[in-house]
């Protein structure tokens, strides 16, 4: 696992050391965790154009399922209350455009940010990487490649013919992206920081 970890940072370090890419930012947390937002915010201030579309709510261990929403959002809603209850199984952040969630498993996200949202978010340019996470727990093992979500989300893409890679920062806090301290050591930020070479 060693060395997989060095070729998905020697890929994204090449990837970050060109101003500008259509970023697509997805992960199996959900749209709404402290990881996600984080790298998020690291890569925009990097100067890529970066389209966040993640799960409404957690789907982590779905690997590369395929899920589709069957009906608006539930009880108890979105992940963090980041979605009410009866909203839309897809929506926009009435602040940020740039940040979406979808409520069906990682790859189906992937699938609908790829085919719906990017086109129009992209102004039908192609999306040049595909960033999944980072996990907020650890990737690590034989059997991860069918079981997690953050993994599936990129094989999805892969297969579709866009590059794509994955990051899992193992610091288990499964928290919302409004408890980030801001700070330099908040495990969200660290985790951004690892994920985006160039982050201060």
């Amino acid at each position: 696992m060693r060395s997989a970890v060095h070729i998905s940072s020697a890929i994204f370090a090449l990837a970050s050391s060109v101003a500008g890419l259509n970023i697509l930012l997805t992960n199996d947390d959900s749209w709404a965790s402290a990881n996600i937002r984080a790298t998020f915010d690291s890569l925009q201030q990097d100067g890529h154009n970066v389209l966040l579309v993640g799960p409404a709510v957690q789907q982590s261990g779905k690997g590369g399922t395929f899920v589709l929403p069957t009906s608006n959002i539930v009880a108890p809603g979105g992940e963090f209350d980041s979605v009410k209850v009866g909203a839309s199984f897809f929506g926009q952040n009435v602040t940020n455009p740039n940040l979406f969630y979808f409520n069906g498993t990682p790859a189906a996200t992937a699938g609908f940010a790829i085919d719906v949202v990017a086109p129009i978010h992209f102004n039908n340019e192609s999306i040049d990487l595909v960033v999944s996470g980072p996990n907020e727990g650890q990737n690590n093992g034989p059997y991860l490649y069918t079981l997690s979500g953050t993994i599936g989300a990129t094989y999805y893409s892969v297969e579709r013919g866009i590059p794509a890679v994955a990051f899992s920062a193992g610091n288990s806090t499964h928290r919302s992206f409004t408890t980030n301290t801001g700070l330099p050591d908040d495990p969200a930020n660290q985790a951004a920081k690892v994920t985006d070479p160039n982050a201060a």
